[in-house]
């Protein structure tokens, strides 16, 4: 359950392993794979963190960096698509296809009437998340401003202060602290609004921060090709061994957000999202359209090989 140690339940599993399996001594565990869910995830027996191959949706991998927040490896460890608020079940996944469906179905230079920066959900906690709409799909003023001030207390949400272990580590914070809602062709809404889809569909970027826990926003926007303004200083992403980010996304660090609006401007998006309609499939599991499966069996490889364990295989 949310918060829950993994660890009893691992390390029971572990020990049956160990007991009935030569394979694990043979190479330690270097060739084992671990299927965690974010994001207590780092709360594993040290055997498993330190040998095997984590595979999960948080992607905690700053490099000395606390165990519990940060334990993902790169090269070692695969970072996996979740399965999104848009899609967490096949009822609601119908609205992802639907995105992709009709963002297929233009060119990727066509206009989009929409706004250059596009972001709904929880600013300072989960309470005002996607799942909570915003009665009429905009802020008020007054609630603008409530917001900030709120913001204005919270040391977190200064740009240059790298924060873990809370909302958004900050980063959502700093956004509001920047006054970017100011900006005549951005939109942030501090909770969710009923035609989320829609307006991903309409958006040039839409932001891409960590929220509660692991972001799950970078797949809806992939989908529907609203190209990701991603903010998560020294996170590791989804497939980020496979994935062109450079080419399909924006990635700047929370010290970027003070001037981060006037960089959009001066981007071609039509050329990211070009590229985003190649890799969209990659952050979905659903079929036909999701091609998640595929790339994690890649991923696999990529790591399997870099670890010399496949010697010997064609």
């Amino acid at each position: 359950t949310w918060g829950a140690s993994p660890r009893p339940h691992v390390q029971k599993a572990l020990d049956y392993i160990r007991g009935a399996f030569p394979s694990w001594k043979k190479t330690s565990g270097r060739d084992h794979v671990w299927y965690l869910f974010p994001e207590n995830h780092c709360d594993l027996p040290d055997e498993v963190l330190r040998n095997s191959i984590l595979l999960s949706s948080w992607g905690g991998a700053t490099p000395g960096g606390n165990r519990r927040t940060d334990c993902m490896s790169r090269g070692q460890d695969i970072v996996v698509p979740t399965v999104t608020p848009m899609s967490h079940d096949r009822g609601m996944a119908d609205a992802g296809f639907r995105a992709m469906f009709e963002a297929a179905g233009k060119k990727a230079s066509d206009d989009r009437a929409g706004p250059l920066l596009f972001f709904a959900g929880g600013v300072v906690g989960y309470g005002a998340a996607q799942e909570h709409h915003r009665r009429g799909g905009a802020d008020s003023a007054t609630k603008r401003e409530k917001v900030y001030q709120k913001v204005l207390k919270m040391p977190c949400a200064l740009p240059t202060r790298k924060c873990r272990n809370i909302y958004s580590m900050g980063v959502r914070q700093a956004v509001w602290r920047a006054r970017l809602w100011e900006e005549r062709d951005v939109h942030l809404v501090s909770a969710g609004v009923k035609d989320y889809a829609d307006r991903l569909l309409t958006s040039h970027f839409c932001l891409h921060t960590e929220g509660n826990g692991w972001g799950t926003r970078l797949i809806d926007y992939s989908i529907a090709e609203c190209v990701p303004l991603i903010i998560n200083d020294d996170m590791q992403l989804i497939f980020e061994d496979l994935i062109p980010y450079p080419v399909i996304s924006v990635r700047a660090r929370k010290a970027d957000i003070p001037t981060i609006v006037a960089r959009l401007r001066q981007l071609n998006d039509t050329a990211l999202r070009e590229q985003l309609r190649v890799w969209r499939r990659a952050f979905s599991w659903w079929r036909p359209i999701g091609w998640a499966y595929e790339f994690t069996v890649a991923n696999l490889v990529t790591v399997a090989l870099s670890r010399g364990l496949l010697k010997g295989h064609s």
